[in-house]
């Protein structure tokens, strides 16, 4: 069973605070950084797939106009 806090718990105090939002501050930050690296590779890897896809294109199409 969840306990209820009595009244006379306190809030955080101003320092808890301040500490909290920079903490929350360098997560957020730290989820950014993650998903652009995310990304960065998604990218990356699109890029060598083309390349090879047109690598493969171009030797099949020499090879077929070669007698």
């Amino acid at each position: 069973m969840l306990e209820v806090c009595p009244r006379s718990a306190q809030a955080f105090t101003p320092d808890q605070l301040q500490l909290l939002e920079a903490l929350s501050r360098q997560v957020a930050a730290a989820l950014d950084r993650a998903r652009l690296v995310a990304e960065t590779q998604r990218a990356q890897l699109e890029e060598e797939t083309e390349r090879l896809r047109n690598s493969l294109l171009s030797s099949v199409s020499h090879d077929l106009c070669t007698p």
